[in-house]
């Protein structure tokens, strides 16, 4: 279950995170990590990705369908983006990602809390 503003601890540090894992061989269209909240006026805020892929090219963060980041990634490479401000979508979105090619091997993590 994601977590919500008021979860927080009193010094501002999120008291527990969600996160959500996919991975597979195929996301060359944009595919949902992150469901859109089940209340239309949460949003998903992000606080780290890890991505990796079989081979080198590009993962693309989507807020919906707005493209927000490319993350280029080395072949058999790793991204980890650890956010110093947490990145916040548009209310009611889903967030979505996408590669620049097809049949190749990934995996995404992702951390975050939904605030209302």
């Amino acid at each position: 279950m994601a977590r919500k503003e008021s979860d927080f601890k009193h010094d501002g540090v999120v008291a527990g995170l969600s996160y959500a894992y996919k991975k597979g061989s195929d996301i060359s269209t944009a595919a949902v990590v992150i469901a859109a909240p089940s209340v239309s006026t949460d949003s998903i805020v992000i606080t780290d990705i890890v991505v990796s892929k079989g081979t080198a090219g590009t993962v693309t963060v989507q807020d919906d369908s707005t493209e927000i980041a490319d993350l280029y990634v080395a072949a058999g490479g790793v991204n980890s983006v650890n956010l110093s401000g947490p990145l916040k979508l548009t209310a009611g979105n889903a967030l979505k990602m996408k590669l620049n090619n097809s049949n190749t091997n990934y995996s995404i993590l992702v951390t975050y809390y939904l605030q209302g």
